[in-house]
């Protein structure tokens, strides 16, 4: 089975369902280079192949996916499905798996590191026993498993040993020198957008065969990516394609104002009401 996730001119670009959903992934792009819309473009791709995955959301902003699919919402917002404080955890994602459905896990207003250890232990341990596919997709690797400092270890078993158990790995940053090398080695399927900062250039020189290869990160557009590894036939540059559902992390824009014309000495009223 194939995803078709976007675009190489007038081609389709698709990957390998059996590849993304049971191997080990990166998703790797600076601030405002289309990460965000790419990992909301390949969920979409899931839940209309009806392919199980937990999706975890650390700012909130892949909720619209709920408007449009059927899905299981863990969290503290008034929008959830699950309580995330009060959640049996392992019943839940227990039917998640055998039943093929996805989650999204928004650990926006908790405590994100004690949640997302605790989702990877049941899912690991689950997994073990099930041996069905799913996918766990990590926003933000880089507050679980940075380089410096202490790393989720189930998610380093996961990246290790989570293949044989049917439980792949899908993780993304923007800034890929400050996720552990343990992890990061192990991904032998990448999807790279645009890239400026040295050290995360240093970081994925690893996934490619010569330094001008790297350097081809600092020149892609916003939206640009390249697909390589396991998930298709060589090296294919391309944008993701349009989403189904509202996008929820776009960057709040910028809007005209009536301009202060001169003499004009009011006091501008901030959003919460008058200035005290």
């Amino acid at each position: 089975m194939e995803l078709v996730i976007g675009k190489d001119g007038d081609h389709d670009v698709a990957v390998d369902a059996q590849e993304l959903v049971t191997g080990r992934t990166c998703i790797i792009a600076q601030s405002g280079a289309g990460k965000s819309w790419g990992i909301a473009v390949i969920c979409e791709q899931l839940l209309q192949a009806r392919i199980g995955f937990c999706l975890v959301d650390t700012e909130g902003e892949y909720s619209s996916l709920a408007e449009r699919f059927p899905l299981i919402r863990i969290g503290s917002g008034d929008d959830r499905d699950v309580d995330i404080e009060r959640a049996n955890l392992r019943d839940v994602m227990q039917e998640a798996i055998c039943s093929r459905t996805a989650v999204i896990f928004d650990v926006s207003e908790t405590n994100m590191r004690d949640k997302v250890a605790q989702l990877a232990d049941v899912l690991y341990n689950l997994e073990s026993r099930l041996k069905k596919p799913f996918l766990l997709v990590l926003e933000e690797a880089d507050k679980f498993i940075p380089q410096s400092g202490d790393a989720i270890k189930q998610i380093e078993e996961i990246s290790r040993r989570g293949r044989k158990r049917g439980l792949g790995l899908l993780i993304a940053t923007q800034r890929p020198s400050l996720v552990t090398k343990n992890v990061l080695s192990q991904c032998n399927n990448q999807i790279i957008g645009k890239l400026s900062i040295e050290n995360d250039l240093k970081a994925v020189s690893l996934f490619f065969s010569s330094r001008k290869e790297v350097t081809e990160l600092t020149e892609l557009e916003p939206g640009e990516f390249f697909v390589m590894g396991g998930l298709s036939r060589g090296k294919v540059k391309m944008r993701f394609r349009n989403r189904i559902c509202r996008h929820g992390g776009q960057t709040p824009r910028l809007v005209p104002a009536q301009p202060v014309r001169p003499g004009d000495r009011r006091r501008a009223e901030p959003c919460g009401g008058k200035p005290q």
